[in-house]
């Protein structure tokens, strides 16, 4: 029997664990509280800090948006043009980057009828809400897993501890590669915003105020180093035989993300189980663009 059906007993009153006639528990009456416990959520974060302005493109047909790229002019100008002489002509190389519309994920939970009947909730709607971050961190974790996998940098190693030293190291590893510093964001999770917290430049909510948080992002805890700094619980130790932390570094045009649909959550009825169906699913993509955009930062787990 799954996890959220039940099973109508015989008898009233809670039974223990015990068949002994007379048995005191037998005598206690059950009590629901009158609202339905929140789970702890993850903060889910990254797909909000990618550009994700490709999914109106491909929100039609196809599967693979195509996306391309024309690259810099790479001329000599050392020397001075020589007036009446012809001037060079040079091509421009154009390549494309292709956006594979390629995660396609559905998940449901039934809502029995016994459960329904007995219950003193309205499941469908908590139901509902679970369901949709459920697509939410699918989201997430296909962003951090193409970000660790593809940023072309070096990783920097931050030992035992995020510190202010390596965080600029990062952040000098950017701007070699012209990244541009607005819109660059740091990702952390519970144990990297710790050690900012012994940061002394790390910059606390507090101290930036009402202003400095952008209420469509959960997971904003501060400022350092002119960049913003997200936690989320996305990540996780990697599987390494130095097991530690991938806390990332990166411009807003470093990662793409496209959902060619628009989050569905469909209701169903199965006659013959009993129950209500409540379904979510999505299509999405996810492509780092700019490889050298962003950088990974390894703290020791």
């Amino acid at each position: 029997m799954a996890a959220n059906q039940i099973q109508p007993t015989v008898g009233t009153g809670a039974v223990g664990n015990t068949t002994d006639v007379g048995f005191s528990e037998r005598l206690v009456p059950e009590l629901w509280s009158r609202e339905i416990a929140d789970n702890r959520l993850d903060n889910l974060v990254l797909w909000q800090l990618i550009d994700s302005r490709y999914s109106g493109e491909i929100s039609s047909k196809g599967d693979t948006l195509h996306i391309p790229f024309v690259g810099e002019v790479d001329a000599d100008y050392k020397t001075n043009y020589t007036v009446g002489t012809d001037v060079k002509i040079d091509n421009l190389d154009v390549t494309t980057v292709d956006l594979l519309i390629d995660r396609y994920i559905r998940h449901g939970v039934g809502i029995q009828d016994a459960l329904k009947a007995q219950s003193a909730y309205d499941l469908r709607a908590p139901v509902q809400t679970r369901l949709s971050r459920w697509l939410d961190r699918a989201k997430d974790a296909e962003v951090f897993k193409k970000a660790v996998t593809d940023f072309s940098n070096t990783p920097i190693d931050s030992g035992a501890a995020l510190t202010f030293e390596k965080i600029v190291d990062a952040a000098a590893t950017l701007d070699m590669k012209n990244v541009p510093e607005d819109d660059r964001f740091i990702v952390v999770n519970g144990i990297g915003r710790a050690d900012l917290r012994k940061v002394p430049q790390f910059t606390a909510y507090k101290e930036v105020g009402e202003s400095g948080l952008v209420k469509s992002k959960s997971g904003f805890v501060g400022e350092i180093y002119g960049m913003p700094v997200y936690v989320t619980n996305t990540i996780g130790k990697d599987s390494g035989a130095k097991p530690a932390y991938q806390f990332l570094m990166f411009h807003r045009s470093a990662i793409i993300g496209a959902t060619q649909n628009v989050p569905m959550i469909e209701f169903g009825r199965d006659y013959k189980k009993g129950q209500d169906d409540v379904v979510a699913s999505e299509l999405f993509g996810v492509k780092v663009l700019r490889p050298d955009h962003g950088v990974v930062i390894k703290r020791t787990a």
